[in-house]
């Protein structure tokens, strides 16, 4: 009874220590991406299936500007293919190869709502976050686990890991309904700096 006893408390115990430091986490990390108002990074991106035997890798590049004058994001694929989309204060740009249009209604719509998240996530508001999210301890010290309180079609869960600054996202690591699993790691190259030609296409 004795040795059932320690057990629960050191459960209990553990538990509360891991749910500390959570919160201790999620707040420095909320204070370090505040200051972090524009990013220029390349990111190496792995998808793996669980109907395939290889894994898809691509590359790319992303930049974004979220000062008070202009809200803008870029996400291009480099490799294998070129594609991308250019998004300024909800204004949706698109391009396959050297092709460029404007997004459709419909893409409009759905490339607003992911920048919408990407702002929210940028954000970390460590209140909001716990409404949307049960979060818990990663794989690493510097890394949080959000499962969303409900069904979401995108994933089942995400992974954030953070710089050692927690001024930045060092990797995303995405977990889907089907087994699927997307991880981007970033390489960044400036960091609250004026955004290079390269992100402007």
């Amino acid at each position: 009874m004795r040795l059932l006893a320690c057990l629960v408390l050191s459960f209990v115990c553990a538990s509360a220590f891991a749910a500390e430091n959570t919160d201790l986490l999620l707040e420095k990390a909320s204070s370090g991406l505040a200051r972090t108002f524009a990013l220029e990074a390349t990111f190496q991106q792995r998808a793996e299936f669980a109907f395939m035997d290889v894994p898809l890798e691509s590359s790319g590049k992303l930049c974004f500007s979220l000062t008070e004058g202009q809200k803008f994001i870029f996400w291009e694929y480099r490799s294998p293919e070129r594609s991308g989309f250019r998004w300024r204060d909800g204004t949706v740009e698109l391009w396959t190869g050297q092709t460029s249009r404007p997004a459709s209604a419909s893409e409009r719509q759905f490339l607003n709502g992911m920048t919408e998240q990407l702002l929210q996530w940028t954000a970390f508001d460590p209140q909001q976050l716990k409404k949307r999210y049960h979060i818990e301890p990663g794989a690493t010290p510097l890394s949080l686990r959000f499962i969303p309180r409900e069904k979401s079609e995108l994933f089942a869960a995400i992974e954030l890991t953070f710089s050692p600054d927690l001024a930045r996202i060092a990797e995303l690591k995405f977990s889907g309904q089907e087994q699927e699993v997307t991880t981007l790691r970033f390489n960044v190259q400036s960091q609250n700096s004026a955004l290079s030609e390269d992100c402007r296409r």
